[in-house]
């Protein structure tokens, strides 16, 4: 028979929320309803300007979101959005705004789209990063999934095409790929193209 043995620690776990900020130190805004789905900005010390300009910090490519709609800055603690004199006003919580200071969960309304401001801290920021990786990136290669891929290179083209620059792309065909798997199987072939 075996005997148990007791051990005693002086470890005492301690669970707590965090510290307490009326304001979140740094935020994002992530675009819940409407074009660019899932599309999310970082806050930080320089300001973001919101738009359908492909120049914009935030690019929303929708006609009833105006070229250079609001702006999105941090003073302090705090974060505040202007109204960048936009057709469709911008709107925060269903009120258009002039200038306002930005809270927690805030939704903000650029014509037919919605984005919300959230803290970079908050679960749901990362559940809402999660969800914006799978929505655009393929699981095994981890690069552009093709819907993305093609979005980002029509950007870069008009941008190229904008400033008279010029663009390469180098496009790469794995040739008798087939093969690779049937011979040593998908996970093969898996690490192959991780590679």
């Amino acid at each position: 028979m075996r005997q148990t043995e007791k051990i005693c620690t002086t470890q005492r776990t301690l669970l707590s929320d965090g510290p307490r900020r009326s304001t979140p130190r740094s935020a994002c805004v992530v675009v819940i309803h409407g074009e660019g789905l899932g599309k999310r900005a970082d806050l930080g010390e320089a300001p973001v300007v919101i738009g359908r300009s492909p120049e914009s910090d935030l690019h929303i490519p929708h006609n009833s979101v105006s070229r250079w709609h609001c702006r999105i800055w941090r003073d302090g603690e705090s974060y505040f959005i202007a109204d960048m004199g936009a057709t469709n006003r911008t709107r925060v919580n269903d009120e258009a705004v002039t200038q306002a200071e930005l809270v927690d969960g805030d939704h903000i309304t650029l014509g037919e789209c919605i984005l919300k401001f959230i803290s970079h801290s908050s679960v749901e920021a990362r559940y809402h990063q999660e969800v914006y990786q799978l929505a655009t990136r393929d699981a095994l290669t981890e690069l552009y999934n093709r819907r993305h891929f093609i979005e980002a290179v029509d950007r870069e083209i008009a941008r190229a095409t904008r400033h008279g620059r010029p663009l390469v792309m180098c496009i790469i065909d794995v040739d008798l790929f087939k093969p690779v798997n049937d011979k040593y199987g998908h996970i093969a072939g898996d690490g192959v193209l991780r590679q």
